[in-house]
């Protein structure tokens, strides 16, 4: 559960400060109020009244409420002193929401290569039950790995591009949280090799070269090829 306290600006000043606490499970919300502050003196409280609207939900000091969604809800706390005086004010309760946030490293790759995402999950209370990765490029999603708060997903890109990556992380209280990021996949040059890396050439003569060269579909339809030759150093 996560707690929360917070200050209340009202010009009753008898209600000065409050906390609770809010477990989630599934579509349910179960809040607690754990500590209310009030300024009665010289009397006593010897009343309280909580209500959503006009509906009565406890006349405990400190109640648990179980509302059957993850929504926000208002709800009216009266105060009854022992002279008969009432004093009221409107809380406001929210579940508790988990995030994820994905590293900004690495921020490219080169395609080929695996490149892994990182982040990081955070719910108070609560651990992760799974981890999806959509990588961009129009593949399925993929699952991806936690341990602890820590989340990650590796993935190998086919095409050199700018992809959006997206992670949604599921909690162990059924709730999700996303983040999204960009990372770029460069292209490798190519690479080429002679088949026959050392040879003799008779001054004057004519030799044909033959090459190896990797697949180039992923880099250029049409490659372009630069010559150099060098005399050999002949100045001892």
């Amino acid at each position: 559960a996560q707690s929360f306290t917070a200050s209340i600006s009202d010009a009753n000043p008898e209600l000065t400060s409050f906390s609770y606490s809010s477990v989630v499970s599934g579509s349910e919300n179960t809040v607690t109020i754990t500590g209310i502050l009030v300024d009665a003196s010289p009397d006593t409280i010897v009343g309280y009244s909580w209500k959503e609207g006009t509906t009565e939900l406890s006349t405990d000091e400190l109640p648990t409420i179980i509302f059957n969604d993850l929504n926000s809800h208002d709800l009216i706390l009266t105060v009854t002193d022992s002279d008969g005086s009432t004093s009221s004010v409107t809380i406001t309760v929210s579940p508790t929401s988990p995030t994820v946030t994905l590293d900004a490293a690495p921020a490219e790759a080169d395609i080929g290569d695996p490149v892994t995402i990182t982040g990081t999950f955070d719910h108070a209370g609560y651990s992760i039950s799974r981890v999806e990765f959509d990588y961009g490029d129009g593949s399925a999603p993929k699952a991806g790995s936690s341990s602890g708060t820590d989340i990650s997903g590796t993935y190998t890109y086919s095409d050199p591009d700018t992809y959006t990556v997206k992670v949604t992380v599921t909690s162990s209280s059924g709730q999700t949280a996303t983040d999204s990021r960009a990372i770029t996949i460069n292209a490798k040059p190519p690479v080429i090799a002679f088949k026959n890396p050392s040879m003799t050439i008779d001054e004057g003569g004519t030799q044909d070269f033959d090459l190896t060269l990797v697949d180039m579909t992923k880099y250029s339809a049409n490659p372009t090829y630069t010559w150099t030759v060098t005399a050999p150093d002949t100045s001892e």
